[in-house]
């Protein structure tokens, strides 16, 4: 009789361990499908997501350049006065109080210049200096995704139109006047 109690629960108890044996495996070759597809997942979507930023990047830059076209357009025409410059620069300005507070991915020459080059009178900056600013705006606003950078660079694209309208103006006038000594001439 013990021999057979023996034999009854070792027959149940291998019929339990191969049961679970068994089930064991299935779940487990069933868990690594699983993870392998959440890998394919995790790996579409992290192309997914490097596609994403590229084209986010690609609007922003296009976004900057084309409004610098229409300034530039602008300046070319002489339409640009100080006072929009200026008011810009001061828009700029205002940001210098939040975002030296913030997390900043400028150095700190180039926030120092920026500084600089909106506290100046837009008559004494340089077109080398506007397109530095406007260079170091169109980064943080492309690269860090800081839309702080599209206000510093437009406002550098103003400024430097600014000039380029200060300067047509200037040849028209000069062209003008010549113009009207030849007339007083003639007579």
């Amino acid at each position: 009789m013990d021999a057979e109690l023996i034999v009854m629960v070792l027959s149940v108890v291998v019929t339990v361990v191969s049961s679970t044996s068994l089930l064991a495996y299935w779940l487990g070759r069933k868990f690594a499908e699983i993870d392998a597809r959440m890998r394919a997942f995790e790996d579409r979507f992290d192309g997914i997501e490097r596609e994403m930023r590229r084209i986010a990047r690609a609007l922003s830059a296009a976004s900057v350049e084309a409004h610098r076209v229409v300034v530039d357009y602008m300046s070319i025409k002489g339409v640009i006065e100080k006072g929009e410059a200026e008011y810009l620069s001061r828009r700029v300005e205002g940001l210098f109080h939040v975002h030296v507070s913030t997390v900043n991915p400028l150095t700190r020459e180039e926030l120092k210049f920026l500084r600089e080059f909106f506290a100046k009178d837009p008559d004494l900056v340089t077109e080398e200096e506007a397109e530095r600013a406007y260079e170091i705006g169109k980064r943080l606003f492309v690269e860090d995704m800081d839309p702080n950078g599209y206000l510093i660079a437009i406002a550098a694209a103003y400024r430097r139109g600014y000039l380029v309208s200060k300067r047509v103006r200037e040849r028209k006038k000069k062209e003008e006047e010549r113009k009207k000594e030849g007339e007083g001439q003639r007579k």
